[in-house]
């Protein structure tokens, strides 16, 4: 294939911490090592002693041989190193950009090393989650940008509602483009991930899982509101954590009913019974199109693990709103909540994995990767 020849592809990102863009970054260059593309990522930052992706994917990213290029703390450096890198580079060089501050950074790289560099930009958050000052830095670096995509609708509608509401009206005419983002299915389903077992003598024990950062946004308070009046000796709570690299897999249990999962994706989890994921974000109400559906419920999905999620419009998922993987309730109702609860739970192993496979096509990464390589063939 022509791009495969002449393109030099390179995934930018602010660092590797454990979170939803560093997962897509990580299965974006997955999908394209087993595509037969060379890439490479680009880490705005140095190597991190603390747990990063790389370490929740452990083997599988050892096996992939994926190279990691870390640019350094300050932007001078940052700079630099982006300069030898290039200079190193085929003429064509394509840079999926999933960082707003790192993409004026690329545009001037262009400049120096006189190489047809072509930047894209990722948007992966609400811009109503940023404070004004920091929205309207992430507005004008995206006009550094070749092309501006969004993974959801909702962050594309909030994107234009906050450029319409501001000044940025009488300047900014760069379009944007939805494009909507999955899961790299044959590492979430991949038969060589490292299983810790839960509760293994008490096959008839339900489990609730947390797998968010631990803040008031994500739910985790909440979370453990509804664990207050939910968990029994049938029922109980595992919260997966991230860690110091040293503490893999499982710390001490918190008590006999809620377990504590360290550094461990989804893929390694298992229980001999039902599994079901709880993701009760509340966005606050400046944010007018709240997301739902983050790539962690898509993991769980893939997997056949439903998940009780907050309100949700099914914009950018509309295949997921009649699914039987899929509850939406309202968690200020804890009987709402116990009910989708025994329904989730109560689903039989195999009509789990039809759905989940039903649903493959829906939550895989194939088409956004595919939006991707159609921007290298028309660049190059």
């Amino acid at each position: 294939m022509k791009v495969k020849r002449l393109a030099s592809i390179y995934i930018l990102v602010d660092n590797l911490n454990v979170g939803g863009i560093q997962r897509l970054s990580m299965d974006e260059s997955y999908w394209l090592k087993e595509k037969d593309f060379k890439n490479s990522i680009l880490v705005l930052g140095e190597s991190s002693q603390e747990t990063t992706i790389i370490d929740i994917d452990g083997y599988y990213f050892n096996m992939n041989k994926i190279e990691i290029i870390y640019l350094g703390k300050s932007k001078a450096t940052q700079f630099s190193n982006l300069i030898k890198t290039f200079r190193k580079t085929s003429k064509n060089t394509v840079v999926v950009s999933h960082s707003a501050g790192g993409t004026p950074l690329i545009f001037l790289s262009r400049i120096f090393t006189l190489k047809k560099i072509k930047v894209f930009l990722w948007i992966h958050q609400a811009i109503t989650l940023s404070e004004r000052g920091q929205a309207h830095k992430r507005v004008f670096y995206s006009l550094f940008a070749k092309k501006l995509f969004f993974g959801a609708r909702h962050f594309q509608e909030e994107w234009f509602d906050f450029v319409k509401s501001s000044i940025w009206k009488f300047f900014y005419f760069k379009r944007g483009h939805f494009d909507r983002i999955g899961v790299f299915l044959p590492r979430v389903i991949w038969a060589g991930h490292e299983q810790v077992n839960f509760c293994g003598n008490l096959p008839s024990c339900s489990h609730i899982i947390f797998a968010s950062r631990m803040s008031s946004w994500k739910g985790f308070e909440k979370f453990n509101d509804i664990c207050t009046n939910l968990i029994d000796d049938e029922t109980h709570s595992i919260v997966m954590r991230i860690g110091s690299k040293e503490n893999n897999y499982l710390s001490p249990e918190v008590n006999r009913l809620e377990h504590s999962a360290l550094n461990i994706s989804p893929s390694a989890i298992y229980a001999n019974s039902s599994l079901v994921h709880f993701y009760p974000t509340n966005y606050g109400e400046k944010v007018r199109y709240p997301q739902s559906i983050g790539l962690n419920v898509l993991e769980f999905l893939a997997l056949g693990i439903p998940s009780l999620i907050s309100q949700e419009s099914f914009l950018t998922f509309p295949e997921l709103q009649n699914s039987p993987l899929i509850y939406v309730v309202d968690w200020e109702s804890l009987s709402d909540v116990k009910i989708a609860f025994e329904k989730a739970k109560t689903l039989d192993v195999q009509e789990r994995m039809k759905e989940a496979k039903h649903l493959f096509g829906a939550i895989s990464i194939e088409k956004h990767m595919n939006t991707i390589v159609e921007e290298f063939v028309r660049d190059i």
